[in-house]
């Protein structure tokens, strides 16, 4: 079954402008992406700002099994849309690049980033 991707997520314009507003304005800090799917935006923001000489924590969380079923609320999604065909090598990738992935929803990860992170 093919995922039903937004149309927001499928245009490169829009991903491409927001990733070099990030290039333009870092500074010292993290950077946490929720629901990475399969991490290409993670390792876009990673290798471009390390080349721009941002320093920061990168953090990625995802469940990588797509929508939970009670997020079907707007009937836009089904569960288990945009899941991740190969987790494993999605993680193995993102921690590759020096990204730490917390493997979970949302708010059952973020407990798991210091508290002294800023964003």
């Amino acid at each position: 079954m093919t995922p039903k991707i937004p149309k927001i997520l499928c245009n490169p314009a829009i991903v491409y402008e927001h990733a070099w507003t990030a290039f333009e304005k870092c500074k010292a800090g993290s950077l946490i992406e929720c629901g990475v799917y399969e991490g290409f935006l993670s390792v876009f923001l990673h290798f471009g700002l390390r080349k721009y000489n941002c320093h920061f924590k990168q953090y990625a969380t995802d469940t990588f099994t797509g929508f939970p079923k009670e997020y079907n609320d707007q009937k836009t999604y089904h569960q288990g849309d945009l899941a991740t065909t190969y987790p494993n090598f999605v993680v193995a990738e993102l921690e590759r690049a020096g990204i730490t992935v917390l493997r979970g929803r949302v708010e059952e990860t973020l407990n798991q980033i210091p508290v002294e992170a800023k964003f």
